[in-house]
């Protein structure tokens, strides 16, 4: 990471910077907006001076990423947007390997151990580098696979964090889109090694790598043993699977729907089957499962063909 001189008298950077690195904090969204531009503005103009010999990316970063612990007030929503909007316009001026040991100095190196303070800032952080196109083949295989395990750790060990996690996934699985193979040799392997194979999040990782790496064979042979038996009718697992989201409510888990579509892709010829069998699964217990009933049904309403519809209805109700 760059390191930043001192601009303005002892103060540790721009003195600019320094006054709306409060605001990005702020209750405000307008308030957090404007300083979050302000300061990308200010550090654009550092950098694009011929005559300035130091900017404030360095100082910026690490203060972002200590930041991210922060329950103050809107902290952590200011802090993201601008750590994220400063990795992604910035990239000379910062290195991501820099950045990522600098979050392991802050938030402690085991994941699965770690406070829910310092698990929510692990959480944050990924979310930042991710979405910042940061994280590329580019940058090592052991920073991959170090980001890799802590995605699992998190999403697999830290309910409380697992949908924020699952929805990173498909940024994490987009790295691979043109090189399958390298996840395939160099990812798979350590996630198939770990235990809990039956868990909603690996149960959710899978098929996403099924629909965004076309890994088929691994997903198959995933699919029949901790899911379902392709051409077998027994939809138990499935309705265990959804059943457990439940535990998140009001939160819908987005195994839900994705569960749905790979059963409605792999066998369209039981559509009617399966949509029974949720239905008349899911609203029998209480109020909770009751709700998952009526997010169940909006799915597959919005995934069946008007024929499928008309069948299922025709012998759910005759």
């Amino acid at each position: 990471m760059v390191k930043t001189k001192t601009n303005k008298g002892n103060a540790p950077c721009n003195q600019v910077i320094l006054d709306h690195f409060w605001n990005i904090s702020d209750p405000s969204d307008e308030k957090r907006c404007r300083s979050t531009q302000v300061i990308l503005q200010t550090l654009a103009s550092q950098i694009n001076n011929p005559n300035n010999a130091s900017n404030d990316v360095g100082y910026c970063i690490d203060r972002l990423t200590r930041g991210l612990l922060s329950s103050r007030d809107f902290a952590r929503h200011g802090f993201c947007v601008l750590l994220t909007s400063i990795l992604e316009q910035f990239p000379e001026q910062s290195n991501i390997a820099e950045v990522f040991e600098q979050a392991q100095k802050e938030y402690g190196l085991k994941v699965a151990e770690n406070t829910a303070e310092t698990t929510i800032s692990w959480t944050l952080f990924l979310g930042c580098i991710l979405k910042s196109g940061r994280v590329t083949l580019d940058i090592g295989g052991d920073l991959i696979t170090q980001i890799s395990d802590y995605l699992f750790r998190l999403g697999s060990k830290k309910n409380y964090v697992e949908i924020v996690v699952c929805n990173l996934l498909p940024l994490y699985l987009n790295i691979f889109a043109e090189k399958p193979k390298v996840f395939k040799k160099t990812v798979l392997p350590m996630w198939e090694a770990h235990e809990d194979k039956k868990s909603l999040f690996y149960a959710y990782f899978i098929m996403l790598a099924r629909k965004h790496l076309s890994l088929r064979e691994c997903f198959t042979k995933f699919f029949n043993s901790n899911v379902y038996q392709l051409g077998s009718n027994d939809y138990g697992q499935v309705l265990s699977l959804l059943k457990e989201t439940t535990a998140y409510h009001p939160n819908i888990h987005p195994i839900n729907e994705l569960l749905v579509t790979t059963l409605f892709e792999i066998e369209p010829e039981n559509v009617a089957n399966l949509c029974s069998a949720i239905v008349e699964d899911v609203f029998k217990v209480n109020w909770a499962k009751s709700s998952l009933g009526f997010e169940m049904t909006h799915i597959m309403l919005k995934l069946a063909t008007p024929e499928q519809v008309s069948f299922w209805l025709f012998n759910h109700t005759c």
